[in-house]
């Protein structure tokens, strides 16, 4: 015999006859309640961080936008460095050489800053961000790499988002 009421309970749900095996309305919910919350929650991110790869400019850039409602100043990235397409980039060593550190960003804007990257081989050892999961080519000679950065006090805390279009 079928129950209707609770037929009609799994339907609102969004039940259906596998999930309607599984036992009452309560444990279908206390389930999807629990998965819901196993699963990692996008991490929000304060800065968003682009850096342009070019062959074909002769100085590459990294621009560093402010998503915050309030002006931030920015005095180190941990991690400061970052690898990618067999190269990498201190943004620490940008932010000092290009006179950023310590330098206002007004809620909504950017700093940039021409870079020249090193590659693998020569590079400096301690903590560093893989980002190959975060590039994605524009052209045949440009590559964009998305990362993003929450902020702790003036640190900026380095991560490569789980999706390159993060702010798409």
């Amino acid at each position: 015999m079928i129950d209707k009421k609770k037929r009609n309970t799994l339907k609102l749900i969004g039940g259906s006859g596998v999930l309607a095996a599984t036992g009452s309305a309560a444990s279908l919910l206390a389930a999807s309640t629990a998965t819901a919350a196993a699963a990692p929650q996008q991490q929000q991110a304060d800065l968003e961080i682009i850096i342009v790869d070019t062959g074909s400019m002769p100085e590459d850039t990294v621009l560093v936008t402010n998503r915050t409602d309030a002006p931030v100043v920015i005095e180190d990235f941990l991690p400061g460095t970052v690898f990618f397409n067999d190269k990498w980039l201190s943004l620490n060593d940008v932010f000092a050489e290009k006179l950023l550190a310590g330098r206002v960003v007004p809620a909504g804007h950017s700093v940039s800053a021409q870079v020249d990257f090193r590659t693998l081989g020569h590079g400096e050892t301690g903590d560093y961000l893989w980002a190959q999961q975060s590039v994605s080519a524009l052209t045949a000679n440009t590559d964009i790499v998305s990362l993003a950065a929450t902020l702790h006090g003036r640190r900026a805390v380095v991560f490569a988002p789980a999706m390159p279009a993060l702010f798409a």
